[in-house]
C-alpha cells in the first residue's frame, strides 16, 4: 500500500505518540460518524467484521486499535473509500 496523498504530495507519517493518539481518535469519530449516519448497529457491523460488538464500540472509542485489514474492512463496511480514510485522517489531525 502507498503512503497517503494529498493533491499529489506524500502525507507525512506521525511524528510523535501524541500526533499518532490524534490521527487514532480522528479515525474513530469519522468511522462512528459514518456508522451512525448509515444507521449500522454494532452487533451488525460486528457481524459484517466477524468480530464482537464490543471491539467495534473499543475501536470508535480508541481504547483498542484494529488491524489494517480490520481496518479496512470496517471502512468498506461503512461505505468509504479505504485510502481516502486515511488521507482525511492524516490532514484533519491537529
Amino acid at each position: 500500500m502507498s503512503r497517503p496523498r494529498h493533491r499529489g504530495v506524500p502525507i507525512p507519517p506521525p511524528t510523535s505518540a501524541a500526533e499518532l493518539r490524534n490521527r487514532a481518535r480522528g479515525m474513530a469519530c469519522l468511522l462512528r460518524g459514518a456508522r451512525l449516519d448509515r444507521d449500522i448497529g454494532l452487533r451488525e457491523l460486528g457481524a459484517a467484521l466477524d468480530v464482537s460488538p464490543s471491539v467495534i464500540s473499543d475501536w470508535e472509542r480508541s481504547a483498542a486499535m484494529p488491524t489494517i485489514a480490520n481496518f479496512c474492512r470496517w471502512v468498506r463496511a461503512v461505505g468509504m473509500d479505504p485510502a481516502r480514510t486515511l488521507e482525511i485522517i492524516a490532514i484533519e489531525a491537529p
